[in-house]
């Protein structure tokens, strides 16, 4: 974990430095702290959070839905599930 979070609040950090660069102020070093900060609070959330999803989702829920207007055949269990966990991420995950 510690290794995710330094690694995602350098990279961070380095993106903002460089879209600061393109403007013609001066580098803001709190901006750029506060994205390194940002970035290594939201990768520990994900290390925890994203468990959950692999436990949770794993094309049930698309499945019945499929069932229930009957296009079970459309998708394999393992795109039912990755869509799942897509949706799980972007629709729950990334607003928090």
């Amino acid at each position: 974990l510690p290794t995710k979070m330094l690694t995602g609040a350098a990279l961070a950090a380095a993106g903002d430095a460089i879209a600061q660069g393109r403007d013609d102020d001066d580098y803001n070093a709190a901006r750029g702290a506060s994205f390194a900060a940002f970035d290594m609070t939201y990768r520990g959330a994900q290390h925890y959070l994203f468990p959950i999803i692999v436990e949770f989702c794993r094309g049930q829920y698309l499945l019945s839905i499929m069932a229930a207007v009957g296009a079970t055949k459309l998708f394999d269990a393992s795109s039912l599930t990755a869509m799942e966990r897509a949706l799980a991420n972007q629709l729950i995950i990334v607003p928090l």
